[in-house]
């Protein structure tokens, strides 16, 4: 799983115009256009890591792996 960084600085990368790293980005970037790429970078972390939690069948508890 990636930490959270990891995914703002991929985001940076993508986003137009580019930006090596989420620090060079944020010293550009409007308020509100940071406000939603944190927004988009905390979605796919929750999906990230959503997808590492498996549901034990026998008692029915959640459990990491």
């Amino acid at each position: 799983m990636r930490k959270p960084i990891e995914i703002l600085d991929q985001l940076a990368k993508e986003n137009s115009p580019p930006f090596p790293t989420w620090e060079e980005y944020v010293k550009h970037a409007p308020p509100a256009v940071i406000e939603n790429l944190i927004k988009k970078a905390s979605n796919i972390y929750s999906k990230e890591h959503s997808n590492i939690i498996r549901r034990d069948v026998n008692h029915g508890e959640q459990k990491k792996s």
